[in-house]
């Protein structure tokens, strides 16, 4: 396991109320294809992590109430904040309301554990749908949870099979993960297919500021002191087109440890900010507990076809998160 690094605008207008969550809810995917040995199907990833305008709107859908603790109130934290951007809540259980912070809207979400993107990509999965955690929202789709906040790590797994050709939507695993971020089918038998990093290159990246440059650079070993918004190296994308499978935030997967019984760990990969060369390779894995919120991870997903903007739910979605933002920066009496 890895050291541990954690801790008005006018409502006439719903256009723009989609048009400002349209990242949010439609997410970027990006197919990919070569079906191999340990992934014998083609399917789509998340081009980048999940943000935090993303999660926000997730959270404006099914946490008025939160009994699962989907936000975790470091997420608004002045030196988080600082460091990447957050989340912030409003209002009071039963009426929670939530939005990203100014400016961090496109940063990856962090602070989140297993069981909180499970939900998410069950959230996912169901359509978008707006209501309080059950089994239509947050609680089965992808993963069955069963309104348990934590249930045994073990039990938690896939639904739905890719492979039989049942959409929805998941956290990569290990090898879905892996074969976006450093797959190459050009490289040819002699170098494994495999890119060392998934900036196309067995050369260490570039630890550097965000830039359009050089194709192989990276957030990692504390060059920026910080998170990094999502696609901020325009050039460092993988053969499939992904980004930040390299530094930025440590990313979830849903595979166990080792792929072990699951009784305790979950996978993760691609290094964070902080983390040096050899943790953002290929060379390198880590685990946490399914219920750990780490500052420096995050998550992207997977799925089989492209996400679809959802109908009226979406809007509802959109007016809480609207209204948040009013709330915020409406003068006090």
């Amino acid at each position: 396991m890895r050291p541990n690094s954690r801790f008005l605008l006018p409502l006439v207008f719903p256009w723009f109320c989609v048009s400002q969550l349209d990242g949010a809810i439609s997410i970027d995917t990006v197919p990919v294809g070569y079906p191999t040995g340990n992934v014998p199907y083609e399917y789509r990833i998340g081009t980048y992590e999940v943000t935090n305008s993303q999660y926000s709107a997730f959270l404006n859908a099914v946490a008025a109430d939160d009994p699962h603790g989907l936000y975790h109130p470091v997420m608004a934290r002045p030196d988080i904040v600082a460091q990447g951007g957050g989340i912030e809540r409003f209002g009071s259980p039963g009426s929670y309301s939530y939005a990203p912070t100014i400016g961090g809207e496109s940063y990856p979400v962090r602070i989140v554990s297993f069981y909180d993107a499970a939900r998410f990509c069950n959230w996912l999965t169901n359509g978008q749908p707006v209501g309080a955690s059950n089994l239509n929202t947050t609680e089965s789709g992808m993963y069955y949870l069963g309104g348990v906040s934590q249930p045994p790590n073990s039990e938690v797994v896939r639904l739905l099979s890719f492979q039989k050709g049942q959409n929805g939507v998941a956290l990569p695993s290990r090898y879905e993960w892996y074969k976006a971020g450093h797959y190459d089918p050009a490289r040819g038998p002699l170098h494994a297919d495999y890119w060392t990093y998934a900036t196309q290159s067995d050369s260490a990246p570039l630890a550097t500021v965000p830039n359009a440059i050089f194709a192989n650079s990276a957030n990692y070993n504390n060059a920026v002191g910080g998170l990094t918004p999502v696609g901020s190296y325009e050039l460092a994308d993988s053969f499939f087109g992904t980004f930040d499978q390299s530094g930025n935030v440590w990313e979830i997967f849903d595979s166990f440890w080792n792929n072990g019984d699951g009784t305790d760990l979950r996978r993760e990969g691609g290094g964070s900010y902080g983390a040096s060369a050899i943790h953002i390779s290929t060379n390198y894995a880590s685990s946490s507990f399914p219920y750990d919120e780490h500052t420096d991870m995050g998550f992207r997903i997977v799925t089989l076809e492209a996400i679809p903007e959802p109908g009226f739910p979406g809007y509802a979605a959109a007016f809480a998160f609207i209204l948040a933002l009013w709330r915020k920066r409406r003068p006090s009496s």
